[in-house]
């Protein structure tokens, strides 16, 4: 059984991350969302497949990382190039996971960067 003391942790660690995060039950029951998951329309309770359209859900890791407990991705293109989205265990809780995406909702550029997100101290701004 989670305890509220993992979802408080879940709060504190993914509330302020710019894109979706959440804590997932094996039955794809949504436990706790972050803010921007909030603003997507993720909602406590309900089944992650029935908040997004079916296309963000094919190639669904959940079964998987359930079964071996290890975290798996999944590269997903779209019109603002690509999203990775990642399901990660929780120790001691193998009924549960943490389910989120990168380059979704933020393109992540920043001064010294390639453009593929690697910091060059020697690149120029």
């Amino acid at each position: 059984m989670l305890t509220q003391d993992v979802i408080n942790a879940f709060h504190l660690m993914w509330d302020n991350y710019p894109e979706f995060a959440i804590l997932l039950h094996k039955d794809k029951i949504i436990i706790s969302v972050n803010k921007e998951g909030e603003k997507l329309g993720l909602v406590v309770g309900a089944k992650c497949e029935s908040c997004l359209p079916a296309e963000v859900h094919l190639g669904c890791k959940v079964g998987e990382v359930i079964k071996m407990h290890r975290w798996a991705y999944r590269r997903r293109q779209d019109e603002n190039g690509g999203v990775i989205h990642f399901w990660v265990p929780i120790d001691g809780y193998d009924d549960y996971l943490i389910h989120f995406q990168v380059g979704g909702s933020v393109k992540f550029l920043c001064p010294g960067c390639q453009g593929n997100g690697i910091f060059n101290p020697q690149e120029k701004n």
